[in-house]
């Protein structure tokens, strides 16, 4: 197998925000999936032995690699819950030429997203914020709460994959909220880990 170097976090998320900001829906999710799909398959193969990845990466789906991640504890049920809302949506963009903004939100507004378990607050004096109604306060939309959640669970896919291969953990996804007038919008940004 020929050996690949990852791209920086960094990198990986200044590419999904490019993508976003082209504010094309079909691309912006296909793009995630296939991030998301990487890292899922890259912490999968890292952590099973040799007979069993061309198996396991040829003729496993997306949904049964995400319950293999859940039993080895890297992925926590919100998280799952994430990934696998992403990859429905981006299974109806496959299997759908023809699909409106319209369509999309009714798609999204029926699908429970959950709320990735890794997020943290900066404000060291803030401990008891609830940043799940936070997040949902400020982010009304399904479509961008879909997709600021999964760039968020791509970064923790991209560090978890980091720690299985014992490497050192020096960025994370950073999200802060600002106003403008009477709308929030969501800034995603890669902070560097100081120890």
């Amino acid at each position: 197998m020929k050996s690949t170097r990852e791209p920086t976090l960094k990198h990986l998320i200044d590419d999904l925000n490019s993508i976003n900001n082209m504010k094309n829906n079909r691309f912006t999710i296909l793009a995630m999936q296939l991030y998301a799909e990487h890292y899922v398959n890259q912490i999968v193969l890292e952590s099973i032995g040799e007979p069993a990845k061309t198996e396991v990466k040829n003729h496993l789906s997306f949904p049964q690699k995400l319950r293999i991640l859940e039993n080895m504890k890297v992925l926590d049920k919100s998280t799952k819950r994430v990934l696998e809302t992403l990859n429905t949506i981006r299974d109806s963009f496959v299997h759908e030429l023809i699909l409106t903004p319209e369509d999309i939100a009714k798609k999204l507004q029926a699908m429970n997203l959950g709320f990735s378990y890794q997020w943290k607050v900066d404000d060291k004096q803030t401990y008891s914020v609830d940043l799940e109604k936070v997040f949902l306060e400020k982010v009304k939309d399904k479509y961008n709460q879909l997709v600021i959640s999964s760039i968020v669970v791509i970064g923790i896919l991209y560090n978890q994959l980091k720690v299985i291969q014992k490497q050192k953990l020096d960025q994370f996804v950073f999200v802060d909220f600002v106003k403008n007038k009477d709308k929030w919008a969501a800034i995603l940004s890669v902070r560097e880990i100081h120890s």
